[in-house]
């Protein structure tokens, strides 16, 4: 079946999602995903189907890609000064996906959210990007060794111990009850460095190319 090709035709005044259907049956293959769709591509980049292109933030056309240009038009980015009319494919290098929460019931900083390359969306919309993010720690961590200088005052609250003092002219020899030494509480600025860490955060993960058919 994956080799016939479908002919179909579109009433004036069609979705763009019946465009890129039709678009999908015109190039001989099901219109099972659509012209704009992103998809997980596990094989070799050589060896691509040409309806597909690596979401790399390429510059690409509406003459070009006509199909596409009314699908995503340029949602993720526009073109540089030299190419002032053309809009850019997604750039999801090394990056994860997360659908678009309008409702701000998953996503608190949705409408924060800025755009991948200039020129396209921002804001709870998509194509936008959010930067790197952390939460408090839902679980206890330890902190680190202190090793940065700082002093604590301790207050002697007994009495001297009588007798003699081989190394003071003075009366008393020490203190009378240590349990009644107290610490003040630090009054210098300090930090504690939390050690170990990694350079980022992220869930297990396996890599793969994420693609966009683009005809």
């Amino acid at each position: 079946m994956y080799g016939l090709r479908i002919l179909q035709t579109v009433p004036r005044g069609a979705s763009i999602a019946a465009l890129a259907m039709v678009a999908a049956g015109a190039s001989g293959q099901l219109p099972s995903v659509p012209v704009g769709a992103i998809v997980a591509y596990s094989g070799r980049l050589a060896e691509m189907p040409p309806s597909f292109q690596l979401c790399d933030g390429r510059l690409y056309t509406q003459e070009q890609y006509p199909v596409l240009w009314t699908v995503i038009g340029t949602q993720w980015g526009k073109g540089d000064v030299a190419h002032p009319t053309a809009g850019r494919l997604p750039n999801l290098t090394g990056r994860f996906l997360r659908g678009v929460d309008a409702a701000h019931a998953v996503d608190p900083d949705a409408d924060a959210r800025v755009a991948s390359l200039p020129g396209g969306n921002t804001g709870a919309r998509v194509g936008t990007l959010e930067g790197y993010a952390t939460a408090l720690p839902r679980a206890g961590f330890v902190t680190g060794i202190e090793d940065t200088p700082h002093t604590h005052v301790v207050v002697v609250n007994g009495s001297n111990e009588g007798g003699p003092n081989f190394y003071d002219s003075g009366p008393g020899r020490g203190v009378a009850d240590p349990t009644t030494v107290t610490v003040s509480d630090n009054t210098q600025g300090h930090t504690h460095q939390v050690i170990g860490g990694d350079k980022e955060t992220t869930p297990i993960n396996v890599a793969v190319h994420w693609v966009i058919r683009v005809k």
